[in-house]
């Protein structure tokens, strides 16, 4: 938007008009079409200098870890014959703990880049930008405001703490014994090694093996009785605010929110590297979803539902889990990941725990929460542990060592 950079240019134009017409004689009319002359000449040369720069503003990388600095980029191009003798840069971009303001500078058919950083960067899809523009003419008479919005957004994958120690059941391996539990292969484990048959899978086939005993020889492995872990995150909150603010910009997340996600990752991560199937449910904005799996994929895929899972108040987890539960084989762990208690979630909890389910609560205190220690209790009458994390508190120094568990007795 071109617009009077400075009243003055106006007052001055009009004073040296109305002195032509009522004085009259050579200077005052000279005067006056100097500065009307300027202002075309400074009108017409913004113009130019406008339609012949060009800015590119990009981060360093299109995915970090939350917590870390954002390096980014603003390059400047001059492809015109004039130079650009003042620019502000401002960037708006919602992600920056404050807007990031720079002047510059360009020679004629020259460039610049200036480089700067976002100290961190929240969990989530973030936006890159807007950048707003504002560059004047040699004497300030007018200025142009422009916006551009090419940043683009960058993934802002979750933090999970590396937790060392977490209540699960642990896996059960058995060898090749019939039970009636459901088993995996562990692939990291050979019991032994058998002729090949026709119609079996190739890939257990053991070339070397096969080529020292001239025949072809398959792998049999270790099976294993691994406990299926859900993990439920619990983002709903009924006093939670509009997700838009008023500018149309999807409103940050709550911290409560990042500690909750943080927390469920960390335990998830946990099972996956201890072998466990892992699955993950969510209730905030909407229901979250991801089935049972194991091994690096599954971990890439919980850390990727953790970066689109948001705080809401359409969707409530007890409710999911009611509705449910049904889904969870028998057996199985279930860890609920939540910034509130209340006796509706107790309850929920409770009769999870009498179907035979392993169940443990990990509460993320808020930050108005009284909690200055970490606290393990056991509802009583029940079979539900219920871990406490104060306000403040690391993830990992909280969830990340062994503890006195509350035995069943």
């Amino acid at each position: 938007m071109l617009s009077w950079n400075d009243r003055g240019w106006a007052a001055a134009l009009l004073a040296s008009l109305v002195l032509s017409r009522t004085v009259g004689g050579a200077f005052p009319n000279v005067l006056f079409y100097l500065v009307a002359s300027y202002l075309l000449i400074a009108y017409a040369y913004l113009r130019y200098v406008a339609r012949n720069l060009t800015v590119i503003h990009q981060p360093d990388r299109r995915s970090v870890l939350a917590g870390e600095g954002v390096a980014l980029k603003i390059r400047l191009y001059n492809e015109g014959f004039l130079p650009v003798p003042w620019i502000e840069i401002t960037d708006l971009s919602p992600a920056a703990v404050e807007p990031f303001s720079v002047t510059a500078s360009l020679d004629p058919l020259k460039s610049a880049v200036i480089s700067y950083s976002w100290p961190s960067a929240r969990r989530g899809h973030q936006r890159v930008g807007p950048l707003q523009l504002r560059l004047s003419d040699p004497l300030g008479a007018f200025s142009l405001e422009v916006h551009n919005d090419q940043g683009g957004r960058i993934t802002v994958y979750p933090r999970p703490a590396r937790l060392e120690y977490f209540p699960l059941p642990a896996r059960q391996p058995y060898g090749h014994a019939r039970r009636n539990e459901q088993s995996t292969e562990d692939r990291s484990q050979v019991s032994e090694l058998r002729q090949w048959t026709s119609g079996e899978n190739p890939k257990s086939i053991d070339w070397k093996a096969s080529a020292r005993h001239g025949k072809l020889l398959a792998r049999r492995f270790e099976l294993s009785a691994g406990t299926v872990v859900h993990v439920l995150f619990d983002l709903f909150n009924s006093a939670a605010g509009s997700p838009v603010l008023s500018d149309g910009t999807p409103s940050p997340e709550p911290l409560w929110a990042d500690r909750v996600v943080d927390a469920g990752l960390a335990i998830a991560a946990y099972a996956i590297r201890q072998g466990q199937q892992v699955a993950l449910w969510g209730a905030g904005r909407t229901h979250y979803r991801l089935p049972a799996g194991q091994g690096a994929r599954q971990l890439d895929a919980t850390m990727q539902l953790g970066v689109n899972m948001l705080s809401g108040r359409e969707a409530d987890i007890m409710s999911v889990l009611d509705a449910e539960w049904a889904a969870i084989p028998a057996k199985a762990a279930v860890v609920l990941v939540t910034s509130r208690l209340d006796q509706r979630m107790g309850e929920s909890l409770e009769r999870t725990s009498r179907r035979g389910h392993h169940v443990v609560c990990v509460h993320v205190a808020p930050e108005e929460a009284g909690y200055s220690k970490i606290l393990w209790t056991r509802v009583p009458g029940s079979n539900v542990h219920v871990l406490t994390i104060p306000p403040r508190s690391e993830i990992e120094g909280s969830l990340g060592r062994a503890m006195k568990v509350p035995s069943d007795d």
